[in-house]
């Protein structure tokens, strides 16, 4: 029963957890092998009766009526909410072993899935609002855990992603996967993805970036194909944010060069030249252009086709031969 879960509410899941030590509870969670994390489109506001159990804040309820044009207070005061409640699961995720060792020992696999809500990123201030809340705890402290190794993630804002950053966690996945159900994916400048330190980095472009008219001869970096190049660029450069993780913190970090290293980027289907699909020898010219402008990390551009589905939650590209 606890092997696959697919979760909305996180707390509801781990009701129990504290409970007194016979409870069932704690075996059942040391179960699951795959978690799969969504926000559910009927959740609303916190209740009086989450406000007097204190899982909720009085300040976080109406805190942006009439401020942001175009967002309701009430989509705010579900975001305010679902951030509190994450940030409390995170920390039952991350103090539970403590209390009762191996507990989630045989979590592998972690997915904050493309079921549910999928409004995060739908508006333009969304990325304001995210900001706002400045780290999301809950994938945070999940893609950290010491057994997780495979990630993934659909959705780039909001209480479930981890955003553009160079992310460092105590305990690194061996593979974290970027993909998204919607035309342009991630490849919105305010809705990155983040780079994790250590792990395989894989990005699945859902519709390429196309370069038309480029020419005869050795294709080069001009203006033209720098600016199709700009999305990873700017991903590459995660704003010169850092997050290392550090027992129950999560502290800010400068860039420095050792940064770089034990970090593996494979970025599938983003650009390619001319309408009839990627040659093998179209991705050598494009990785050789992208090469001579990244002297940092190591980015390998790859073919649709070479992508494997997604090692956390299963997914594929459509009409993939795998």
């Amino acid at each position: 029963m606890y092997k696959d879960c697919l979760v909305s509410d996180v707390n509801k899941f781990l009701y129990g957890l504290e409970a007194d030590l016979n409870s069932q509870k704690p075996k059942l969670l040391s179960d699951v092998q795959t978690l799969q994390i969504y926000l559910s489109p009927n959740r609303g506001v916190a209740s009086y009766w989450d406000l007097l159990l204190r899982k909720a804040r009085w300040e976080d309820i109406g805190c942006a009526r009439e401020i942001m044009p175009g967002i309701t207070s009430e989509f705010t005061d579900i975001a305010a909410f679902d951030y509190l409640q994450n940030e409390i699961a995170g920390h039952r995720f991350q103090q539970g072993p403590r209390v009762r060792p191996g507990l989630f020992q045989s979590l592998r696999r972690v997915c904050m899935s493309t079921n549910g809500d999928q409004r995060w990123g739908t508006h333009h201030d969304h990325h304001t609002i995210d900001q706002y809340f400045q780290l999301a705890w809950l994938p945070t402290i999940l893609l950290g855990l010491p057994s997780v190794d495979h990630y993934c993630q659909s959705i780039m804002l909001g209480p479930l992603a981890v955003t553009n950053t160079l992310h460092i966690p105590t305990h690194p996945p061996k593979v974290a996967t970027y993909h998204s159900p919607h035309r342009w994916g991630f490849w919105d400048l305010n809705k990155l993805p983040p780079i994790i330190k250590g792990s395989v980095n894989r990005y699945m472009s859902p519709h390429p970036i196309v370069l038309h008219n480029i020419g005869d001869g050795e294709l080069r970096m001009t203006a033209g194909v720098r600016s199709a190049f700009h999305p990873l660029l700017e991903m590459l450069e995660v704003f010169g944010r850092v997050l290392v993780q550090k027992g129950d913190r999560v502290e800010g970090h400068h860039m420095d060069t050792s940064m770089y290293a034990e970090t593996t980027i494979e970025v599938y289907n983003f650009i390619q030249l001319g309408s009839g699909g990627n040659t093998r020898s179209d991705l050598a010219q494009l990785q050789k252009v992208l090469d001579s402008v990244v002297d940092t990390w190591k980015v390998v551009l790859k073919d649709k086709a070479d992508c494997p589905p997604c090692s956390a939650c299963g997914f594929e590209y459509p009409g993939s031969e795998w």
